[in-house]
């Protein structure tokens, strides 16, 4: 039964898959088991299939990138505390704002000042409620809703926005609904073979293959996303689907992914979708990428 709560991302994501769920919709078995997103990112797919009662069984949501993992669970935990420390960044963002637009003396803007917290002095020092409003706060604020990592850490400059929405109260709470009983893991994409089971669906979104040189982004994490990772993932799409499990995936139309998948096992789809990070705005537009199954 669909819900009356309309949960939406709460975090905005390279690739997110929002504008694409129309299409992906008619893809998805009719019913399947329990359900498995291993590469979470904002979570589109997973929102959208519990907002219309699809998922009946369980949900395993997973990542390698630790603060997007823990920024979950604060979520489904510990959301009136998330919300109460958004609160308070957004009243210090907007401190800033105004002082910088007011061309008041340079100082170090508050965005700044929160993007060079460490976990102070260890990540058992901040609550993941702390961590988790950290997160939100900078994707709300950053540049074009990017996030990006170097060995240092989130590393991506203030947006120039004039009144970012930091607080989605009525959303977070409809997310932390969603959230409820579901298992949010910190871990590589491929501990999915050993818990998925026939009649399961496995979602894939990984950080797409570079169509050319200067979309070559894979930094959501410090350690990146390489071809070595997306032929692992072929193998284990390849071994979850040998075994009757549903397998959905989505990839660059590029021709490293037509060479791992296109080797009878899969159907490939091609499918126009909407480009909206792209640094330049003359860059942005529909391009062409591949649904796999």
């Amino acid at each position: 039964m669909k819900k009356t709560q309309y949960a939406r991302p709460c975090v905005k994501w390279a690739g997110g898959k929002s504008k694409m769920l129309p299409i992906y919709a008619p893809l998805i078995p009719p019913t399947f088991g329990r359900y498995f997103e291993p590469c979470l990112g904002g979570g589109a797919m997973f929102f959208d299939l519990w907002n219309e009662g699809r998922i009946e069984h369980g949900v395993t949501l997973s990542d390698v990138n630790v603060e997007l993992v823990v920024t979950y669970i604060a979520i489904r935990d510990a959301v009136s505390a998330v919300i109460e420390i958004l609160r308070e960044h957004a009243a210090r963002h907007a401190e800033a704002e105004a002082a910088r637009r007011a061309g008041k003396p340079k100082t170090e803007h508050y965005y700044y000042k929160v993007r060079s917290w460490k976990h102070r002095p260890s990540p058992g020092a901040w609550s993941d409620a702390e961590r988790g409003a950290r997160v939100l706060y900078m994707n709300r604020v950053c540049f074009n809703g990017l996030w990006r990592e170097g060995p240092r850490g989130f590393n991506v400059p203030l947006g120039d926005y004039k009144a970012p929405v930091v607080c989605d109260e009525p959303n977070l709470r409809a997310c932390s609904a969603a959230l409820q009983g579901v298992e949010v893991r910190h871990e590589d994409f491929a501990a999915v073979v050993g818990r998925a089971q026939p009649g399961d669906l496995v979602y894939f979104d990984p950080p797409y293959v570079p169509q050319s040189e200067t979309a070559n982004f894979t930094g959501y994490t410090a350690d990146g996303f390489g071809e070595h990772d997306h032929a692992r993932m072929a193998t284990v799409a390849e071994t979850l689907k040998s075994r009757g499990v549903f397998v959905l995936i989505s990839n660059s139309d590029a021709p490293l992914v037509r060479q791992l998948y296109g080797g009878g096992v899969f159907e490939l789809m091609p499918v126009m979708a909407p480009r909206s990070m792209a640094a330049r705005g003359a860059s942005r537009g529909a391009i062409q990428e591949l649904v796999i199954r």
